[in-house]
């Protein structure tokens, strides 16, 4: 647990790098999330992702899947959840700064599930996806005026208590949620708050 507050501490102090920094916003966020070690923090977005089953980080989809022809590559990609070699969660992460029409991370993390449904198969690993799969998306941007906009273009909802966007797509089977940076550290710091009072850290 003194572990994690230390992460969380560091979640703060790089959500608060400014422009032009050697260091941008969303490779230090990046860095923290999945470093280049065997103690992945991927508990940062989402508790479930620390039981996964195959972890990828900034490789080409074509080291992923059996797909030489594209270049593209996830900033992060999980797959949880698997039974008999079926992959039943696949969650896919994309930190962008600025959030761009032309580096659109919303249509990014499409064209990843997109090739992923269509390929099934995993290189590395035994495994596979089919029909039933689930596909859990988040982009992690900054959201200004603009960005509400777009997002609400595409029919995102606001989520209570500002934490960011929302999108079901029942034809492949994707939740996507838009988050800024801020709001993740809001939101692992409220899940540990708790037991870091009782442990007075």
């Amino acid at each position: 647990m003194i572990y994690r507050r230390c992460i969380i501490d560091l979640i703060q102090k790089r959500i608060e790098v400014e422009e032009g920094e050697a260091i941008p916003k969303e490779a230090s966020i990046h860095n923290l999330i999945f470093p280049m070690s065997h103690s992945l923090n991927l508990w940062i977005l989402d508790e479930k992702l620390v039981f996964h089953n195959y972890a990828a980080s900034d490789l080409p989809i074509s080291k992923i899947m059996d797909e030489r022809s594209s270049r593209i590559r996830p900033d992060i990609l999980v797959c949880t959840d698997t039974q008999d070699g079926i992959v039943k969660s696949v969650s896919l992460i994309e930190l962008k700064r600025p959030f761009t029409d032309k580096d659109d991370p919303v249509q990014q993390l499409y064209n990843y599930v997109n090739l992923i449904r269509e390929k099934q198969k995993f290189l590395e690993v035994p495994i596979r996806v089919n029909e039933t799969t689930m596909y859990y998306c988040y982009a992690i941007c900054d959201i200004d005026k603009k960005v509400e906009n777009l997002l609400l273009d595409k029919s995102f909802i606001k989520l209570p208590l500002g934490m960011g966007y929302f999108q079901y797509n029942p034809r492949c089977n994707v939740f996507m949620e838009v988050r800024a940076y801020d709001q993740i550290y809001n939101d692992v710091l409220g899940r540990h708050k708790s037991f870091f009072e009782k442990l007075g850290i």
